[in-house]
């Protein structure tokens, strides 16, 4: 039941619609009286008109029809405390999530992975992994987990599992019961038990990892590389190479609901307590901006590590980027869902990563060599 205030939100917007419909139909009248009058045809017509006439000034107008979307969509999530938009639904305190893609159908277990996935999946990784293996090349596969995942406490009601056939938990029983040879590294364990001694890993208005659960990643990274063969004297950044600060952010799922809203949040930034030799091509971007393909290196004498580095991402690699590229010499990102040879034979370098979030799991039988 609502409250005197919302009450008086309801009377307001509803009045206000009434008028601004009104003032089409008013508008649209002496139009309508004309091409009536033209036709011969009886006034009666100009109220059968009404409706297609306003309907079609809505259509014709993209900024009005805007409006009207916006606005009724702000009414639901103000007045009528409304919580699911196309591809947005609203969490407990101020938490948005995704819901495009099958984004929860994947955290409730609603379409398990097929075997016929698991055995090209399967073929895919063990395929490059001894092609790069027989070069003395580290492979690795880092899964980012879903927001829902790691933060399922926060979902609304209605949103339980309904089934425990995990897609990652497949997989990894899959790579497991044929004797893979791939280093794949789920995160999921790492990023909950970081979870209970750090302030927020993931965004409350977007669908990533901030830059503090990009870092824990990133630490799981660098283990998984000096636990390598060849690759024990590989040296990371540690916590105390930076400073965070807090700065207010809007996330991607605030931009994807429909509504008048400007929702923001308080996020890590993490600053480098030292001076960054890295030459980025394109430059870093201001904020968090997509980008499709990254090229750094550092000059000569000054990387830390005497290794080159090609990974094929997507977009949690965004925070990513800018941890991994302190470490190498040479470093590519490509936002790409295929293993591309020419890039490898081009860069020859000597590790290779590949990165998809958990929902994107399908996404590694298109990896094919």
């Amino acid at each position: 039941m609502m409250d005197k205030k919302h009450t008086f939100h309801y009377i307001a917007f509803s009045t206000a619609i009434i008028l601004l419909t009104l003032g089409l139909f008013l508008i649209n009248i002496p139009s309508l009286q004309n091409q009536v009058r033209n036709e011969g045809r009886s006034g009666i017509d100009i109220l059968l008109r009404l409706p297609g006439s306003f309907r079609a000034a809505v259509e014709s107008n993209a900024g009005l029809r805007d409006f009207f979307i916006r606005t009724k969509h702000e009414f639901q999530y103000r007045v009528l405390r409304e919580k699911r938009y196309p591809i947005v639904l609203g969490g407990k305190d101020g938490w948005l999530y995704y819901t495009g893609e099958r984004n929860m159908d994947d955290y409730q277990n609603a379409f398990p992975i097929s075997d016929d996935e698991l055995m090209q999946i399967y073929s895919n990784l063990e395929s490059i992994n001894r092609r790069l293996s027989i070069h003395d090349k580290l492979f690795l596969v880092v899964i980012a987990p879903n927001r829902e995942t790691i933060y399922p406490d926060y979902l609304p009601s209605g949103t339980a599992q309904v089934g425990d056939n995990d897609r990652l938990d497949a997989l990894m029983a899959y790579m497991e019961k044929m004797g893979g040879k791939t280093k794949i590294l789920d995160l999921r364990d790492e990023l909950l038990a970081a979870r209970q001694d750090n302030p927020l890993l993931y965004f409350k208005t977007d669908t990533h990892w901030n830059q503090l659960g990009a870092f824990v990643a990133y630490q799981e990274i660098c283990k998984a590389i000096q636990s390598s063969e060849g690759f024990e004297d590989f040296t990371c950044r540690r916590a105390e190479d930076y400073t965070i600060e807090y700065i207010p952010y809007s996330g991607d799922m605030v931009k994807l609901m429909p509504t008048h809203q400007v929702i923001t949040e308080l996020i890590p930034n993490f600053l480098p307590n030292f001076n960054s030799p890295v030459i980025q091509d394109p430059p870093p971007p201001y904020g968090r901006d997509r980008i499709e393909w990254v090229y750094t290196r550092i000059p000569e004498g000054q990387s830390p590590n005497p290794y080159t580095l090609v990974s094929f991402r997507d977009s949690f690699s965004m925070d990513l980027v800018p941890f991994l590229r302190e470490d190498f010499e040479e470093a590519t990102f490509e936002w790409n869902f295929h293993y591309n040879q020419d890039l490898i034979n081009e860069k020859d370098p000597d590790i290779v990563i590949i990165e998809v979030v958990e929902r994107y799991l399908h996404a590694l039988a298109w990896f094919t060599n």
